[in-house]
């Protein structure tokens, strides 16, 4: 329910815009799907980073308008601007904590974005 939530108000509080290209990296897992669920509803054009058959399946039942295998693709951030109008997203709800590092990446030069933190990474002295 928490996650749920959390991820609703990622959403909201991005104001972004109806069909807006808004990316999940992580999205393949538990509170990822959620929020593609809720993007979906609010007429968003979600895009999942992951890896995986089952999650791939997962995410496009659930609302995904695209799917990016990281470990399949050579370069899933030029995949992600490619799919989204040859700019970049719109927007990013992070959901897993690894995914920090390429988060600014997606956007790219698309002027506005957004990048909502859902997942948060661990602190260093807990690493």
């Amino acid at each position: 329910m928490c996650a749920g939530i959390t991820a609703y108000r990622a959403l909201l509080e991005s104001n972004d815009k109806h069909r807006y290209w808004v990316v999940f990296p992580g999205g393949g897992g538990g509170v990822g799907n959620i929020a593609v669920q809720f993007a979906k509803a609010r007429g968003f054009r979600p895009i999942v980073v992951d890896t995986g058959a089952d999650k791939e399946k997962l995410s496009l039942a659930n609302g995904a308008e695209v799917f990016i295998d990281f470990q399949k693709v050579d370069d899933p951030i030029a995949e992600v601007k490619r799919v989204a109008d040859g700019i970049g997203a719109h927007g990013v709800v992070v959901t897993a904590p690894q995914a920090y590092q390429n988060v600014i990446d997606y956007i790219s030069t698309r002027g506005g974005a957004r990048i909502m933190c859902v997942g948060m990474r661990k602190s260093a002295a807990e690493e």
